[in-house]
């Protein structure tokens, strides 16, 4: 085909992506090319809003359909905003939704004044600033005045009202020195009481055997006032601090304690006070764990021994709890084997020993 202007050139009636578009650089003596599928691959822009061709966007194309453009002076409020301001009151009305401080309204202007027909103990006039409180408060009595009045012993005993001297203080009369003297003491018939009693235990003197330890009866002193007790043997008194032979006749019959058994067949257990100085069976064919507690969960008493046994074929591992340290050698705490043992000794508060066939 001969070379002809690009005006010239034939127009192609539908683009396909294998379509070949030539492309001419001047830098170079050839001619190059382009397909419809590489601009493309380009990425550019397809479509907008999912249009093409000659794009016109309208709001809803944005997601902003209920956009527009009222001024913000001449925009409603929501239903629900208004039905909340229809319930408002429009007005405030004395009476009816506002109060009065001494039957005057809080509407209007000015100052409230507090008139004397409010109680205030007795402060008269119209109280309107500090400064005329404080002017009442000057008036007032100082001290209680009136016809002098004593007041008898009848008096102390009996409800009435008292007025005071004319120098503003109660008199109490016919109250001797004596019954004054009182307030640091006792009353006289009181006292009397008191002399009455005996001051000592007076009597002949009496012994008490061993037989009269034994009974219920009457003591009387020896004359000096003391109880006089015979036929006590310093071994006797020695069981004071100890026990008495029969007691110990029956302890030195006892043999000595013998260790309980606890069975235990779950794969875990945690040790309880009752397991002190026992020996605990751990009896399961998995793997098991025995835990020692913390003190102050279980308070075991420092001394405590407990013997843990794997009685099944499930290997035991003793576990500490929180807090809890256990000491053995190379830090082994798994029982050796089925029929291995292991004591658990505590040792301070919360440190135990573990000693045994451990592995």
């Amino acid at each position: 085909m001969a070379d002809k202007k690009i005006s010239a050139l034939d127009a192609i009636v539908s683009v396909d992506d294998a379509d070949v578009l030539p492309i001419v650089d001047t830098s170079v003596a050839t001619t190059k090319k382009v397909n419809v599928s590489q601009i493309k691959a380009l990425a550019p822009v397809q479509s907008v809003a999912g249009k093409t061709g000659t794009v016109t966007l309208a709001k809803g194309d944005v997601g902003l359909s209920n956009v527009d453009n009222t001024a913000d002076a001449d925009k409603p409020v929501s239903s629900a905003t208004q039905t909340a301001l229809n319930a408002k009151q429009d007005t405030l009305v004395s009476g009816t939704n506002i109060k009065t401080v001494n039957s005057t309204s809080l509407l209007g202007s000015g100052n409230i004044e507090i008139s004397s027909s409010v109680a205030w103990g007795g402060i008269t006039g119209t109280l309107s600033s500090q400064t005329d409180l404080q002017s009442e408060l000057d008036g007032k009595e100082d001290t209680i005045t009136g016809a002098a009045t004593t007041i008898t012993g009848t008096d102390l005993t009996a409800s009435r009202a008292l007025t005071s001297s004319a120098t503003g203080k109660v008199e109490v009369s016919a109250v001797t020195s004596t019954e004054l003297g009182y307030l640091d003491g006792v009353t006289s018939a009181i006292q009397t009481q008191i002399d009455g009693k005996q001051a000592t235990i007076t009597g002949a003197a009496t012994t008490i055997d061993d037989a009269d330890l034994t009974a219920s009866r009457a003591l009387v002193s020896d004359g000096s006032g003391k109880v006089a007790v015979s036929d006590v043997t310093s071994t006797e008194l020695g069981y004071l601090d100890g026990v008495t032979s029969a007691v110990q006749t029956q302890v030195d019959s006892k043999t000595p304690k013998l260790i309980s058994l606890n069975a235990q067949t779950g794969t875990t257990y945690t040790l309880v006070l009752g397991d002190a100085d026992k020996l605990v069976e751990m009896n399961n064919a998995a793997a098991n764990t025995l835990t020692v507690p913390p003190n102050s969960s279980v308070a075991f008493s420092t001394g405590t021994q407990i013997i843990v046994v794997q009685k099944g074929a499930g290997t035991t591992t003793i576990a500490a709890g929180s807090g809890v340290t256990l000491l053995s050698k190379d830090s082994a705490l798994g029982i050796g084997g089925q029929y291995g043992a292991a004591t658990c000794i505590k040792i301070a508060t919360d440190t135990w020993y573990v000693i045994g066939d451990l592995a």
